[in-house]
This record gives C-alpha cells, sequence and structure tokens, in this order.
C-alpha cells in the first residue's frame, strides 16, 4: 500500500509546481497582449487534465483509497512534465531584457507573481538552466526582496523555500562556506568601486557591470544562499541608482549631439566618401539605439559608443561646413564691418560671469559699454525653422536700450510680444559683445526664445483650423506643428544637459535661470502637443 505521508508529500510538490507552470503560462499571455511585436505560440497547453487529476486526490486521501490517490497523482505527473517541457521552450522566448520590459510596464501586480515565476524557474532547473534563465532569476528575486521588504506581513519567504529546495545541489557544505564568503568579499569591493566612478564612460571602460554578472553567474543557484542574496540585492540595487543617475543626464547629452550630427549634416552640401560612410553607419546606430530606448533595452554599451561617435563627427562635419560657408560669410562681413568676433566655446569657460549674481544684477559685468556696431547675426541649425522668428526677435533686440537694465527692456512696449525674460536679454548681450563667453549656450537661448513664439503663433493658427475642422488634424499647419514638438523635445533635451552641466561647474544661479527658460519652452510645447495630437 502506497505510504499516506509520502503521496501527501507528492501533491504538495506537483501542487506547488502546477500553481507555478499556471502564473507562467498566465504571464506570457500578459507578454503577447501588450508587446503585440512579441508575439508568442501558446496553442496546445493542457492545463484543465492536469488539474482534473490533482483535484481528484484530497478525496481519494480522505476516504483511505491509496491506490486510486496514487494513479492519480502519477497520471498528474506524467501530464505535468510533458506541460512543463513544452513550458520551458516557451520560457527560452522570453529573453531578460522582455521580462523586465513586462515588469516595468505593468505597475499593478500581486507580488506573489513574481515567487511563483521565480518557483517555475528553479523548480524546472533540471530541463534548463543557462545565463538567460540566471539573468531572470536575478531581476526576480531582487524586484521580490525589495517589494517584500516594502510589505508588512504578505506570504512566506519564497527565497528561503527556494534555498531549502537547492541547497541539496551542494553537498560539500565547506566549499559552500568558502565560496559564500569570497563572493560577499567580491561584491562588497564591487560596491566599493562603483561609488567612485563619475560617468557611463568610466562604467563602459571599466567593465564593472559585465564583472558583476560574471560573479553571479558563477554562483548559479548559491545566489538563494541568504547572505549571498543580502549583498547580490543590494549590489543590484546599488548599480541601478549609480547608472540611472549618470543615464538620464547621459541619454538627453547623447540624444542633443546626435541631433547636431544630422542637422550639420544637413548644412553640409558635400562630404568625402570616409566621411559619408561614418555617417552612414552612424545613423544605422542611432536608429538601433532609438529602438532600443522605445523597448526600453538600452545597452550601455550601445549608449556610450553612439556619444563617442557623435563627438568624433561633430568638429569633422563643423570643418567641412565652415570650408564652403565661411568664404562667402568672411568677405560679407568685412566689407560691412558690422559684427564683432566672438570667441571659440572651448576658451570661454575660464572668463564667464561670476555665478552669484541675478542676470538683472549681473548684466553689466562683462558687457560692452557701449553697444558694438552693426546688427547681430546668427547661424542656426535650424534656420528653416526658425529663421523668420530669430530674426525678428534679433531686430527687436537691436532696438533695444543697451545701457538698460534686462529686465526693464523685458517691459517696453516693443518686447512685450515677445514674452522675454531678462536672461534671453543678456544672452543677446554677450553674444553681440566683445568679451568671451559660451557661445553655444547664449546662441541656445535665443534660438529656444525663438521656437517659443513660433509655437505661440502656430498654437493660435491651430485654435483657429480647429474651429472649422473640428476633429481632423490633416494638412500642413498640423505637420509644421507636429515637427516643431519634435524640436521642442530636443530642446527641451539640451537644456537639460546645460542645466546639468551648470549645476556640475558650480553655477547654480545659472541652472535656476536655465530651469526656468525650459519650463517656460515646456508649457508652451506641451499646449501645441495636445492641440495636434489630442483626439477626444
Amino acid at each position: 500500500m502506497p505510504d499516506r505521508n509520502d503521496l501527501n508529500a507528492t501533491y504538495s510538490r506537483l501542487s506547488s509546481l502546477f500553481r507555478s507552470a499556471w502564473t507562467f503560462h498566465q504571464f506570457v499571455q500578459g507578454v503577447n497582449k501588450i508587446f503585440s511585436s512579441e508575439q508568442i505560440d501558446l496553442s496546445g497547453l493542457s492545463f484543465q487534465g492536469v488539474y482534473s487529476k490533482l483535484k481528484a486526490v484530497p478525496p481519494a486521501l480522505q476516504s483511505d483509497d491509496t491506490q486510486a490517490a496514487a494513479r492519480s497523482l502519477e497520471a498528474a505527473e506524467e501530464d505535468l512534465s510533458r506541460l512543463l517541457d513544452r513550458l520551458v521552450q516557451i520560457d527560452e522566448r522570453v529573453s531578460p531584457a522582455l521580462l523586465r520590459r513586462f515588469f516595468e510596464r505593468v505597475k499593478k501586480y500581486d507580488r506573489k507573481i513574481l515567487g511563483q515565476l521565480l518557483r517555475f524557474l528553479v523548480l524546472t532547473r533540471d530541463r534548463s538552466w543557462g545565463i538567460d534563465r540566471h539573468d531572470k532569476v536575478d531581476f526576480l528575486a531582487t524586484r521580490y526582496t525589495v517589494e517584500r521588504d516594502e510589505t508588512i506581513g504578505g506570504d512566506a519567504d519564497v527565497l528561503a523555500e527556494l534555498w531549502d529546495e537547492v541547497r541539496s545541489d551542494f553537498p560539500d557544505l565547506a566549499s559552500v562556506e568558502e565560496r559564500v564568503k569570497d563572493a560577499v568579499s567580491e561584491m562588497a569591493s564591487q560596491r566599493e568601486a562603483m561609488s567612485s566612478l563619475s560617468s557611463l564612460e568610466q562604467f563602459n571602460e571599466m567593465g564593472l557591470i559585465q564583472g558583476f554578472r560574471d560573479v553571479k553567474h558563477r554562483l548559479g543557484l548559491l545566489v538563494f544562499e541568504p547572505r549571498v542574496m543580502a549583498q547580490l540585492v543590494e549590489t543590484n540595487l546599488f548599480l541601478k541608482k549609480s547608472v540611472s543617475g549618470f543615464y538620464q543626464m547621459e541619454e538627453r547629452r547623447i540624444a542633443s549631439e546626435y541631433q547636431e550630427v544630422f542637422e550639420l549634416e544637413r548644412e553640409v552640401r558635400t562630404v568625402d566618401d570616409a566621411l559619408d560612410s561614418e555617417l552612414a553607419e552612424f545613423r544605422g546606430q542611432v536608429e538601433a539605439l532609438e529602438r532600443s530606448i522605445e523597448d526600453q533595452n538600452v545597452k550601455l554599451h550601445s549608449l556610450v559608443d553612439v556619444g563617442s561617435k557623435a563627438r568624433r563627427l561633430i568638429p569633422r562635419l563643423r570643418s567641412a561646413g565652415n570650408g564652403s560657408q565661411d568664404g562667402a560669410e568672411d568677405a560679407a562681413e568685412q566689407r560691412s564691418g558690422s559684427r564683432q568676433p566672438v570667441e571659440d566655446t572651448a576658451e570661454m569657460a575660464a572668463t564667464e560671469l561670476p555665478t552669484n549674481q541675478r542676470p538683472t544684477e549681473m548684466w553689466r559685468e562683462g558687457i560692452d559699454e557701449d553697444r558694438p556696431q552693426g546688427a547681430l547675426r546668427i547661424r542656426t541649425a535650424y534656420a528653416e525653422l526658425l529663421g523668420d522668428s530669430l530674426r525678428q526677435l534679433l531686430q527687436m533686440l537691436e532696438g533695444s536700450d543697451w545701457k538698460a537694465d534686462p529686465q526693464a527692456v523685458t517691459l517696453t512696449e516693443e518686447a512685450r510680444p515677445f514674452r522675454l525674460e531678462a536672461r534671453e536679454v543678456l544672452a543677446y548681450r554677450r553674444l553681440h559683445g566683445s568679451m568671451r563667453f559660451d557661445r553655444e549656450v547664449e546662441q541656445f537661448i535665443l534660438e529656444a526664445c525663438a521656437l517659443r513664439l513660433l509655437i505661440s503663433s502656430q498654437a493660435e493658427e491651430i485654435v483657429g483650423l480647429l474651429d472649422v475642422q473640428r476633429r481632423r488634424r490633416e494638412g500642413a499647419p498640423f505637420e509644421e506643428a507636429r515637427r516643431m514638438c519634435r524640436l521642442s523635445s530636443l530642446f527641451e533635451a539640451r537644456f537639460e544637459h546645460f542645466l546639468h552641466q551648470s549645476l556640475l561647474s558650480n553655477r547654480p544661479d545659472d541652472a535656476r535661470e536655465l530651469y526656468r527658460l525650459r519650463m517656460r519652452l515646456v508649457r508652451d510645447y506641451s499646449g501645441l502637443w495636445l492641440l495636434v495630437h489630442h483626439t477626444a
């Protein structure tokens, strides 16, 4: 006669495995629903047969019919084994990146799902255990630990349960203890090394992320040992916090840089074959990066590579552009004698204005006492879109009182339609004067102001069209408005980059002014975006 205790233990084991398999199946259905491009075939899966056989076991045990209970368990185990074989094959279609994307997209879920998915991956380890599965366990265990620690009460500790499950895989306890001590020490050293870094490039160059992954992969299922798991989670969270801070800054800066490459490419009439080939390769890299950003699957080395390539291409494109355009412009300027020279950006950092003053207080320092002769001309990469608006802005500022406080200039009748900030008046004077300032920042401030003016004008036109067209958002004005929204998004990213540069250079007042200008742009272009995209 089959032993009742053995039957109860088998029933508990199979029931737990069945629940984890069902949860994994539900998870994959969720993936198919959210990510239409990631459809995973779930046909041919039969859970009902296994469930029916397991359901027949408790009544048989209660009636002392252990033979019937044993037969039901044997049949259920055979069916469940075939089901698990298929589910493990399906699991191979679920990459670690897809798993992360799912839980980043789905904000509300029962935390027990994490535990059941962990059970599924660990309890089927005899069927498959590779690097991808290890990375998925790593992600789920870290997320489970964080959410468990934030919850009062709740279910039992799945991680402790799984360590009891896998510790039989490590019969040599002395060897386990030595490996645990080494792993704890190594992860502590890696956190110390990470804390000394200041950029994504350094993370990439030192290979700390890959080094940490290698440590985890060498540990295998030993990661469930409580001391190792505690260190692993702490290091994962430390790494995420460190990288995410640098990543947000770097992503915006790199987006600004590669957009500048594309703008410069449009300006340059001819490039040599080598540069043309590099630009084609760069466009491919950017497209791949943007797809990975959209999929929330950005690789650190991809981000760093695009940024490095952009920084190499920008001076070459500027040089190519200067060769074809500077001759004509310089000749015209020599005839008119109109423009004061503006120093290169690289030479300006040492002579910027002090940062402990507001624009209305510091405008006299570093600004010529007398207005330089002639109008300021700006060659912008966005001339096609901003040209007219920028010319109107510069013409108004040219006619303003050079010796007046910038705040007073913004309140004049001539300036009122432009809705200027004092910092924008200051940017004009800095560019027009003979002192050295960061031309890129000052010019960008004026370009952003011109874009803001253009957005307001376009929004008024769109409102008038919507009164006539109702819900139809079609035609050239709407396409132009959408283009402005895309450019505004780029400008917002550049504002963020310059703002962070100011903070890193200990110029908080500059950062405060840039933040104010950024928010004004965001407010205006958000309204335009709603006008051209809202469907209600």
